[in-house]
């Protein structure tokens, strides 16, 4: 009797941590100041290094870009000791700048650029959603030790499938943005 029960039990508590680094993933490094952040990034990090593609455009501007039309780059400057000014970048050309203060639009914790955490909740009120519970999104904006941009995008959910299937997700996506000053020239 009690095989079944840890079976049962096994069954109803469905549970999933996932972790994805790039190839070599050297992890974060702490920096000293904003400025270390200054130069010009690739928008999008490369699929092939084992991990998801994030594109800083995606991040920075949310639902701005299109996928045909994203930015080749993105140019950070450093316009005083709490603000970033943030450029995207295209054959050259400015897209869209905007400008980004610490302790308002992100906080800069442990040499890292931590944006605000949105949380979520379903009620599985709309159709075909069967989860009803609550979750976290976070990112964090960094660089590693060889100098290169590093975004870790992670989430987490606990709730219920179904009603009556207890679920809890934990998944975390790290990515390697490559300086590239010559896509800002």
């Amino acid at each position: 009797m009690n095989l079944i029960s840890v079976l049962l039990a096994a069954f109803l508590l469905v549970g999933c941590v996932s972790t994805t680094v790039p190839d070599r993933d050297s992890g974060f490094v702490d920096v000293a100041s904003l400025s270390a952040f200054e130069g010009c990034y690739k928008n999008c990090s490369s699929a092939s290094e084992g991990s998801a593609v994030a594109c800083m455009s995606d991040i920075v501007w949310p639902q701005v870009f299109e996928t045909g039309n994203k930015p080749e780059a993105i140019l950070i400057r450093q316009e005083d000791n709490r603000r970033l000014i943030v450029s995207a970048i295209s054959g050259g050309i400015v897209a869209k700048t905007s400008r980004f203060d610490a302790g308002k639009d992100f906080d800069f914790i442990n040499g890292r650029i931590e944006l605000d955490r949105e949380y979520l909740a379903s009620g599985a009120s709309q159709p075909g959603n069967v989860f009803i519970g609550v979750g976290t999104t976070q990112t964090v904006l960094g660089l590693d030790t060889d100098g290169q941009g590093r975004v870790s995008q992670s989430v987490a959910l606990a709730g219920t499938g179904f009603l009556i299937i207890p679920v809890a997700v934990a998944a975390t996506d790290v990515s390697r943005i490559e300086r590239s000053e010559s896509l800002c020239d």
